[in-house]
């Protein structure tokens, strides 16, 4: 008995139903659905059309951007706490680089073989996943870069595969998912063209140098987190989250109110503190109003009241200006006879904290809330807690979401990854945790653990493993966006260089190269055809 089927993609509207579901499949895998095994197949329904028929270029560009436009505008939705146009705008430019990896994909399966060797179908699927890794490194980095919900983002719950982020980045997840996901997708071709009997039935080496790859990498990870750490430091933190409102477009809470919540936060978590040691560092959140905190009387105030109740240090965040220039700082205070330390922030958030193109759209001011640009640092050195001989690493905002940053400041050395964020602007919406996705890759990259402490969340402690070991929450509705405070014990082991501290984003190097290797083996073959034919 022979078995026949068939499977069509050219009836109607199937190939952009596919491009919606790959979409949406997509954002399923991230906050707030957390669907993480949805990454794994999220690129089959496309994959699949280009292993069944010829896609031109043209469809190619349109279904790659439509299934960019959806996923897109569905995951980033959150955007529009703020504003519909940049929603829209981001969304738009966004769906570019996965339409320029669907275009790629189908050139690599055009012509369609006659025969699904596994050789063949490694090389695609391992091409395939190269050049997406190559187009999310370049997301991170033009325009000022957006590495916002990278695809390997969405295992940071299956730890075991995660720790292999402190060999090659964040990015090496990313490979991996795409390439398990071909590679399922040119098997199952295989399995059909065998089943139909067009081809003949051979071991599927494809599968298995897969599974292989996964094995081996959450091999290694497991051999991580069940390894012993020697802890060689400790402090005591206090971590406050105010939950103050935030609004852009108007004046929003005032610097008194603010201050004087803040300080009644970090007066009852000191008075209501039970632990045998003493708070070594109290943490506030980025700067919740667009001033300079520092210098206001209130916060003088606080300061010579908590000074004279205990010898806490204070690290926050506030405006800072110098001459003509303004920063987004964090500052920390060791008492009030010693001078400050200042970290000015280096990554600044285009259209939120600076115009880009000011001087050739001047116009574009009157749409953006910021009345004046804020100037960027450039001190990689970390802040050092003298008398504990403890040096921390501090990120502002989403600093913590840029792999290249993060290892640029490791490498100057540093204990603890400190982030102060203000995620406030999105009210409650899936974006604070989306962040947290995010960053906790940045503690698996150095081997460093981290504390986070924002506006309204997600405040919280994250092992150099990448678990959150505590977090502020709600004990009811589980809530991280509620104002309170956090006692956190950080256990920091001996920093370490990892690999990925040594040599950076050599997988997106490496994927550059194999994706170049293929396009110009491609173009000889192409040109020997074309003159054989003219002969």
């Amino acid at each position: 008995m022979r078995l026949s089927f068939s499977i069509t993609t050219n009836t109607g509207l199937i190939p952009y139903a596919l491009a919606i579901f790959s979409g949406l499949s997509l954002t399923l895998a991230f906050p707030p659905f957390e669907q993480d095994w949805l990454a794994w197949v999220a690129l089959l329904p496309l994959a699949f059309l280009s292993a069944y028929r010829k896609v031109g270029i043209k469809e190619s560009f349109c279904l790659g951007a439509i299934m960019g436009v959806v996923h897109y505008l569905t995951s980033l939705f959150w955007l529009t706490e703020v504003t519909w146009v940049g929603w829209i705008f981001l969304a738009s430019y966004l769906a570019l680089y996965p339409m320029v990896w669907f275009c790629f994909w189908c050139r690599l399966l055009d012509p369609i073989p006659d025969n699904f060797t596994s050789v063949y179908n490694i090389s695609r699927a391992w091409l395939g996943a190269s050049a997406w890794v190559c187009l999310e490194w370049l997301r991170g980095w033009l325009f000022t870069g957006f590495p916002w919900n990278n695809i390997g983002v969405s295992q940071v719950k299956v730890v075991g595969l995660t720790q292999i982020a402190e060999v090659g980045g964040g990015l090496i997840i990313s490979w991996l998912v795409v390439q398990a996901g071909l590679t399922i997708c040119l098997t199952i071709r295989r399995l059909h063209l065998e089943a139909t009997r067009k081809q003949r039935t051979r071991a599927h080496m494809e599968f298995t140098c897969s599974a292989l790859l996964i094995g081996i990498s959450l091999s290694y990870g497991m051999d991580k987190i069940f390894s012993e750490e020697e802890v060689k430091k400790q402090i005591t933190v206090l971590a406050v989250q105010p939950d103050l409102p935030q609004d852009p477009w108007k004046a929003g809470v005032s610097l008194e109110e603010s201050i004087a919540k803040l300080e009644v936060l970090t007066q009852v978590g000191l008075m209501q503190y039970q632990g045998e040691d003493e708070i070594d560092l109290i943490i506030w959140p980025e700067t919740p109003v667009p001033h300079e905190i520092i210098s206001h009387g209130a916060f003088h105030e606080m300061m010579v009241d908590l000074n004279a109740r205990t010898s806490n240090r204070l690290l926050l965040g506030s405006n800072v200006s110098l001459g003509y220039d303004s920063f987004n700082a964090a500052v920390l205070f060791e008492g009030l006879d010693e001078d400050p330390e200042f970290y000015y922030k280096m990554h600044l958030v285009p259209f939120g904290e600076f115009l880009p193109g000011r001087d050739l759209i001047p116009f574009l001011r009157k749409f953006i809330p910021i009345p004046k640009d804020f100037s960027s640092g450039t001190d990689l050195n970390p802040m050092e807690l003298e008398d504990k001989s403890i040096s921390i690493i501090p990120l502002i905002c989403f600093e913590d979401i840029f792999s290249y940053l993060v290892r640029k400041k490791a490498n100057q050395g540093g204990d603890l990854l400190v982030t102060i964020t203000n995620d406030g602007w999105f009210n409650r919406s899936a974006e604070s945790k989306q962040h947290l996705w995010n960053a906790i890759y940045r503690a698996i990259e150095v081997r460093r653990p981290m504390v986070r402490v924002g506006n309204n969340g997600v405040t919280c402690l994250i092992s150099s493993n990448g678990f959150i070991e505590e977090k502020l929450a709600d004990p009811v509705s589980g809530s991280t966006h509620d104002a309170g405070y956090l006692y956190l014990t950080v256990e920091m082991p001996p920093p370490e260089q990892t690999l990925y501290m040594k040599f950076g984003d050599w997988v997106p190097m490496v994927s550059f190269i194999m994706c170049l290797w293929w396009f110009l083996r491609a173009l000889l073959k192409g040109y020997q055809i074309t003159k054989i034919s003219k002969e």
